[in-house]
């Protein structure tokens, strides 16, 4: 025993002598004094701190929803709208919209009045009409600075006098061509022109106008001034229609005016009863058979049979059978079920008002209708969720609840982005209940985003599909 002791004390003597003698060494290259070697040896060997124990990594999932309490109010629409319900649907496209006002006096004495629009549009005109007949003397509206959000309107008497209250009926619409699902038409556009019919002996004649695209039948036609250049009486008339285009020219009757270039604005619109998403209006064009002049006591009359209150109504004459010339001017007779119309003169020429029978354009709509259907296609963009709280995704998935009508659909797709937003995969559709494509077991999201879009269709512009609500789940897979 005492010999492995001993061992034991020569070896634990080995390294600090061997340490002596290095440091004796450096000591005598360094010109070191030796009686500073125990301070050397005194000086304690440093002790290495220990490698700190890593803090837990813990993640957290994501859970989203949006329903009808939640309005869908972070989401980006395009051409689809939040219901009050909280419902996210499909827009409607308004094409076009009707309404009327009072107006009292006459453009001569400075009198006009603005009609701000309930829609904006981007290239409308306007359609307008005297519906009542307030006052006898021979009377006509027109309009000017037509813009996206408003027109002025004014009354002008054939003599140029002034005049008391009328009612004037309107009719904003988008130019171009509007078809919608039950077979309707709205065609609309502006012709400027300086061709005219002088009821002085002249005869009808006129620029042809064609449609974009043939109508299945003869459409009705309206007409009306948008412009206000010549600063004087001044009508228009749309006649002569078929199924590929009418005639249209300015209305001087027998005033003696003469025309310069004006701003036309025309409609034709399908011939009979229609029910849009917002709107219900009934269009015909006909004779009666009986003479229609003011001073024949027999009006032509309009009959209703889709209203409850008393409807929009605008009437034009649309044929040129009498050459005195005249247009169409509401006779008094307004109610849910009838209207009456006379083809007005003027008494510049001679004071009598007599008339042929002419046939009558009518349009007739609820009061202060919309008229439109919904958006073929439309969008609801979510915003940008951050995901980096998960860190690594264990699984993912997303559900709705929606109502789909017969020919409309609804499509839910996601897209995710790993580097903060700054790149950002394709939209890739999300089944029913499914997981989201790009976030399979593992996937680090430590800088990811995502975001989830809805997008609706209809082939029916009376019905839409609308989701109700929206839930979105990305679990962690660190606990």
């Amino acid at each position: 025993m005492q010999y492995v002791f001993d061992i034991k004390l020569n070896q634990s003597l080995i390294r600090p002598l061997a340490l002596a003698g290095v440091l004796l060494l450096m000591v005598a290259c360094s010109g070191q004094p030796a009686e500073d070697i125990e301070d050397v040896l005194d000086t304690p060997i440093p002790t290495p701190n220990p490698t700190p124990t890593p803090t837990p990594i813990s993640g957290n999932s994501v859970e989203k929803s949006w329903d009808s309490s939640g309005e869908f109010s972070e989401f980006s629409l395009t051409q689809a709208q939040v219901l009050g319900s909280g419902s996210i649907q499909e827009s409607v496209a308004v094409i076009g919209e009707s309404g009327r006002i009072d107006i009292t006096d006459t453009i001569d004495n400075g009198s006009f009045v603005m009609v701000n629009f309930r829609n904006t549009y981007v290239d409308p005109v306007i359609i307008c009409f005297v519906a009542t007949n307030n006052e006898g003397e021979p009377v006509e509206v027109r309009a000017r600075n037509v813009g996206s959000t408003s027109a002025e309107l004014f009354l002008e008497e054939d003599s140029g006098g002034a005049h008391g209250t009328e009612t004037v009926v309107y009719f904003v619409v988008e130019k171009g061509r509007h078809e919608f699902s039950d077979g309707t038409i709205i065609e609309a556009g502006l012709h400027v022109t300086a061709s005219y019919h002088n009821g002085v002996g002249g005869s009808y004649g006129g620029d042809a106008i064609s449609f974009s695209f043939a109508f299945p039948a003869s459409p009705a036609v309206f007409s009306s001034l948008n412009s206000y250049n010549n600063g004087d009486f001044m009508s228009s008339i749309a006649y002569q229609a078929n199924s590929s285009g009418f005639t249209l020219q300015q209305e001087a009757a027998e005033t003696g005016n003469v025309a310069v270039s004006e701003a036309v604005a025309w409609m034709a619109v399908t011939k009979g009863n229609s029910s849009l998403p917002l709107a219900t209006f009934e269009v015909d064009a006909s004779l009666d058979g009986s003479n229609d002049g003011p001073d024949n006591g027999t009006p032509h009359v309009v009959s209703f049979s889709s209203f409850s209150a008393n409807p929009d109504v605008i009437v034009k004459q649309s044929s040129g059978n009498g050459n005195n010339g005249g247009w169409a001017r509401g006779e008094g007779t307004w109610s849910t079920t009838v209207f009456n119309v006379y083809s007005e003169e003027d008494q510049v020429n001679d004071a009598e008002r007599s008339h042929i029978d002419e046939e009558f354009s009518s349009f007739a709509l609820s009061p202060n209708s919309d008229v439109g259907g919904y958006f073929s296609s439309a969008e609801a963009v979510s915003p940008e969720i951050d995901l980096s709280t998960v860190i690594e995704v264990q699984s993912s998935s997303v559900s709705w609840t929606e109502s789909i009508m017969a020919g409309t659909s609804l499509e839910i797709e996601s897209r995710i982005s790993l580097d903060g937003g700054s790149n950002w995969s394709s939209w890739q559709t999300v089944t029913q209940g499914g997981s989201i494509n790009g976030l399979s077991l593992g996937t680090d999201v430590s800088n990811g985003r995502l975001q989830l879009r809805v997008s609706f269709s209809t082939s029916d512009d009376g019905v839409t599909a609308r989701l109700d609500s929206l839930n979105l789940s990305v679990v962690t897979n660190i606990p």
